[in-house]
């Protein structure tokens, strides 16, 4: 069965914790929901070699 999967992540996030179990959940065809508190935001690991896309925006409680 697919999963429709988050992952919470932010600026300077370690690149291999993040792309690791992500390239894994995708290989099982899992959808993965990055999110962070800015939807369309890019971001960028420590070592600058993964970048993330925000897809939506993580912050409920935000004054909008």
């Amino acid at each position: 069965m697919h999963k429709k999967i988050a992952v919470l992540v932010t600026y300077d996030f370690e690149d291999a914790e993040y792309a690791e179990p992500v390239e894994a959940f995708r290989a099982a065809r899992h959808s993965i929901i990055n999110l962070e508190s800015q939807a369309g935001k890019i971001i960028y690991g420590k070592k600058r070699r993964a970048f993330v896309t925000q897809n939506f925006n993580a912050c409920w409680s935000c004054e909008r």
